[in-house]
């Protein structure tokens, strides 16, 4: 077995090849379990990024969607 350095850890999970792809100012519309699981996606693979979400709420008897953006840090 043979040491190696400074190699990348590859990003794993279902929703980082999404973040990854996303530009600043990007939104995905989702359910609540996919909103949260991509916005951690954001702040884990996307340095100098943050994700913002809001509830979308259709009608009274509707599902409510989450829509994600892809946001620039304020420094």
């Amino acid at each position: 077995m043979k040491i190696e350095k400074n190699i990348p850890l590859l990003p794993s999970g279902k929703y980082h090849r999404t973040a990854l792809e996303m530009v600043e100012g990007d939104s995905v519309l989702c359910t609540k379990k996919e909103a949260a699981a991509l916005k951690q996606a954001i702040v884990k693979y996307c340095s100098g990024y943050k994700a913002k979400w809001r509830a979308i709420k259709k009608g009274k008897y509707t599902h409510t969607k989450y829509r994600v953006w892809k946001v620039k840090k304020d420094e």
